[in-house]
């Protein structure tokens, strides 16, 4: 952490010099990541909500797990009630 504020400065400077500073930083400021897997991590947890809850209803897994979850139950009872 306290080898980023120097590489950073160094980075503002090459920028600065070589390149057009306002046009590069016009969308954000120059950052540097601590760590890659931090930000893996964070778009595998959104991509795993997506998948289990935002995807709508025919791509959703929860959909599909309560269709099928409702078939097997209404043919799980109709076999009871015929062995009776």
């Amino acid at each position: 952490m306290l080898e980023a504020k120097p590489k950073k400065a160094e980075i503002i400077r090459i920028v600065k010099e070589h390149g057009d500073y306002k046009r590069l930083t016009s969308s954000g400021r120059i950052t540097i990541l601590n760590n890659g897997m931090q930000l893996a991590i964070t778009y595998f947890v959104m991509l795993l909500v997506l998948f289990f809850f935002g995807g709508g209803r025919y791509v959703s897994v929860d959909y599909w797990l309560s269709k099928g979850l409702n078939r097997w139950k209404v043919t799980h009872d109709d076999r009871k009630q015929n062995q009776t």
